[in-house]
């Protein structure tokens, strides 16, 4: 009986063990395949459009004397390249949406599009006409975006006025001549680790390890003058405006201000820190160029082209509408204009015909 119970125990011990390896073996396998293999929603077909809307030329450019001969001299407004690069680094399509155009053009184009991107860089605030029809731009493309939930990113100075967007136009223009909840911060050419709020990686859902090295080595790139500072009126502004804040960071002086911005309930992002610079600007030696930082870019910008091309827009892109793609445009090259990045583009208007630009990219 005593020897019947033993082989009995030892049999079920057995079959708990084999049972037990069968499962850790299916587990491991299926871990690694989650990490490594394609999913129905990687393989699906990824073709999206992404407006990409212009910003204005700084009075310095258009009155340098150097430029003066040059097709440049008559820009009126910019892009850096490396925000088109970004883009396409995970398999989007390209057209520009300037930001002097009037709201029929830009509303025509809107309806193709599966995705709107503002820029970081730099814009002329003492020319009043100029940054009043920019925010002007900027709160049409917004209210398209919030009704239509059409994905829209804004980084650095496109995050800046994302922020303010539920504010009228006399309000956000005053608040960028005067100041008010945007300030100055001590944000320039600073990398630093993520410091994320839980929301983070619930919007994000990045990569556990890659989340750990991001958190614990720098992995973002700022450069910035202005920002908006984390205390609680700040906060209850934002709450109140229904943005959630992701994430934050610290100045040169240690002061804490707000990283990573969504729109409660959409898909309207806004990130203070660089995604493009990590990957495709060189100019500046103090920018971030490690593989941490690169990995996160490409994984934010793989996260925002998916939410893009889930979106359908109201109008099917078709060979009438390829004119708008950015590569389209004519080149003019030009080296002798000052900035920090590698490449820009220029537009121009030719004799208010608004579908007409002059690209003038330049090497610097």
């Amino acid at each position: 009986m005593k020897r019947n119970t033993i082989i009995t125990i030892a049999f079920i011990a057995l079959l708990l063990l084999i049972i037990f390896i069968h499962n850790f073996y299916h587990n491991f396998k299926n871990k690694k395949c989650n990490n490594n293999s394609f999913t129905k929603e990687v393989i699906d077909k990824v073709n999206p459009i992404i407006a990409i809307i212009s910003a204005p030329l700084g009075g310095t450019r258009k009155t340098d004397s150097s430029m003066r001969n040059d097709k440049l001299f008559k820009a009126r407004s910019y892009l850096p390249l490396s925000y088109v690069n970004w883009l396409q680094l995970a398999g989007a399509k390209v057209i520009v949406i300037d930001c002097f155009d009037n709201k029929e053009n830009i509303e025509n184009k809107l309806n193709y599009v599966n995705g709107c991107l503002f820029t970081g860089g730099e814009i002329d605030t003492v020319n009043d006409k100029d940054l009043k029809d920019y925010i002007s731009t900027w709160k049409y493309v917004y209210n398209f975006s919030k009704s239509n939930n059409c994905p829209l990113w804004a980084t650095c100075l496109g995050f800046e006025f994302l922020a303010l967007m539920e504010q009228n136009e006399i309000e956000i223009f005053n608040i960028f001549r005067k100041g008010g909840i945007l300030t100055n911060v001590k944000g320039n050419r600073i990398s630093s680790k993520l410091i994320p709020y839980e929301s983070f990686n619930e919007t994000f859902k990045l990569d556990c390890s890659l989340l750990k090295q991001a958190t614990e080595n720098e992995s973002l790139y700022y450069n910035h003058s202005f920002g908006y500072i984390l205390d609680v009126a700040t906060k209850n502004a934002f709450e109140q405006d229904k943005f959630d804040i992701l994430s934050y960071n610290y100045d040169r002086d240690n002061v804490k201000y707000i990283g990573t911005i969504k729109k409660h309930g959409k898909e309207i992002y806004g990130t203070q820190w660089h995604p493009e610079k990590v990957i495709f600007e060189w100019k500046i030696e103090e920018t971030l160029h490690n593989s941490i930082s690169i990995r996160l870019a490409q994984e934010i910008s793989n996260f925002f082209i998916k939410k893009c091309n889930n979106y359908k827009p109201k109008k099917e892109f078709s060979t009438e509408q390829k004119k708008w793609l950015i590569y389209n445009y004519d080149l003019y090259s030009y080296s002798k204009i000052k900035t920090v990045f590698e490449q820009q583009k220029y537009f121009e208007m030719l004799e208010e015909n608004f579908d007409q630009f002059y690209l003038i990219i330049d090497y610097n």
